[in-house]
């Protein structure tokens, strides 16, 4: 009896170490999202049962990267992959340690399921079970070798729905175009943009205008003046008029006032009363 006991024990612990196989029964959801330079991100779903110590997942290549494998309450699981070579035929699975889980979600990252020759890509692989593609966003399918199950959209993405076995897509990408405003926004922004525009290159002209006006101004002073108004302006370009009397007692008070006022009506500086002295700024 006892040895039937350790029998029947032993038999159930060996059928919960064996990793069975996944069927397309137990896929709740998969799926391949294409990017526009060819990489492909696939996500599955797949219910398992708590007792079972492990299942395993074929994947859609042998060459994967990012793997990400969860339970149903976000925990991260254990994995093993598994490479097999049949004839020329690589083929590759993942072995997940799902004991107590009853959901297992699996994503991961391929570059080797898309080609391109010119402007045509082409998605091909053999899926053991149902596999919704989605296309990069603005892409136009130009060839399907079997009937898809459906076809629709979700967004600017094409999303095909393929019954298990092989399936091949070939696509061309469309240009990323960018949003164009209304019409009366884009008109009204052109005239502001136009009217902005001639303002500024007037303000640029009135600048050149009066800066040669002042240089030719300049340029045609006694020396007396270009003399005082170099002292303004390395006086932080003001200076009251005492100063300018201490600074040059050469020239006489009455002809110091005559220069001030000559250069003042030709608007190259201004003449301020501040209390009980002139302050003399460069205009």
């Amino acid at each position: 009896m006892k040895q039937r006991e350790l029998l029947l024990i032993a038999t159930l612990l060996t059928f919960m170490l064996i990793s069975p196989s996944v069927t397309a029964q137990n896929i709740q959801e998969a799926s391949v999202t294409i990017y526009r330079d060819g990489f492909v991100h696939v996500k599955m779903v797949v219910i398992t049962e708590e007792n079972l110590a492990s299942i395993t997942i074929p994947l859609l290549s042998p060459d994967v990267s990012n793997i990400l494998v969860f339970d149903e309450t976000g925990e991260a699981l254990d994995y093993d992959i598994n490479v097999s070579v049949t004839g020329k035929i690589e083929e590759a699975s993942i072995e997940i340690y799902s004991l107590g889980a009853s959901a297992v979600k699996l994503e991961y990252d391929t570059s080797t399921l898309t080609s391109k020759l010119g402007n045509l890509w082409t998605f091909a692989v053999s899926a053991p079970f149902e596999l919704s593609v989605y296309l990069p966003e603005n892409a136009t399918v130009m060839y399907l070798n079997v009937p898809p199950k459906s076809i629709s959209t979700e967004g600017q993405r094409i999303k095909i729905e393929f019954y298990p076995g092989y399936c091949e897509v070939s696509y061309e990408i469309g240009s990323q175009t960018q949003p164009q405003p209304p019409p009366d926004t884009y008109e009204r922004f052109l005239i502001w943009y136009v009217l902005a525009g001639v303002s500024v290159f007037g303000v640029l002209i009135f600048i050149a205008i009066y800066l040669r006006m002042r240089r030719a101004k300049i340029s045609s002073l006694k020396d007396d003046e270009k003399r005082v108004l170099e002292f303004i302006r390395k006086n932080g370009n003001r200076a009251l008029e005492a100063e300018l009397r201490e600074a040059f007692p050469e020239i006489p008070r009455t002809t110091m006032w005559r220069l001030l006022k000559r250069l003042e009506r030709q608007g190259i500086i201004r003449i301020k009363r501040v209390g009980l002295q002139n302050l003399v700024e460069l205009a």
